[in-house]
């Protein structure tokens, strides 16, 4: 069927969890657990290849997405990135139309720059952020609109009140 070179692991855990994919079985809690917990990245990649191409043949599917960031001011500091300033320096969302005119599907709201943002706690109001979030979906209605974490609407409830 699907996928022509054999299934490796050096993960044993995988291996019922082969041929409950190889036989169209559903896979259970303890199969979950063992997929999440394997380091066997490749092994678990060749399993969602199987049963996509058993459902899609040599079909693939994927979304194009754009992160949109109101302020790149940000308090959290990862070393990672390069993205964040610890000063205002201007807005980042204004690329969105192009974007959907370039077929993004979705809106995403990237990284710690507003929740952890000073600009956010002192110099932007809170009405800033919603009217961010309904211009773009007014704008772009068939757009899927990913706006804020739990942990930001917790940041910017706090910064309100």
């Amino acid at each position: 069927m699907p996928v022509s070179h054999p299934f490796q692991t050096d993960d044993p855990r995988l291996v019922p969890i082969k041929d409950k994919v190889l036989a169209g079985e559903r896979l259970n809690e303890g199969d979950a657990l063992a997929l999440y917990g394997t380091s066997d990245i490749l092994a678990v990649g060749w399993l969602a290849n199987w049963v996509r191409e058993r459902m899609h043949g040599d079909k693939a599917y994927f979304n194009v997405n754009r992160h949109i960031n109101p302020t790149n001011v940000c308090v959290a500091a990862c070393r990672l990135c390069a993205f964040g300033r610890r000063r205002y320096s201007g807005r980042l969302h204004d690329g969105a139309g192009g974007s959907v005119c370039n077929g993004i599907l979705r809106l995403h709201r990237g990284g710690h720059g507003v929740s952890h943002c000073r600009r956010a706690a002192s110099d932007l109001p809170f009405q800033y952020f919603l009217d961010l979030v309904s211009g773009l979906k007014e704008r772009f209605p068939l757009v899927h609109m990913k706006a804020f974490t739990m942990v930001e609407v917790a940041y910017l409830a706090s910064v309100r009140s």
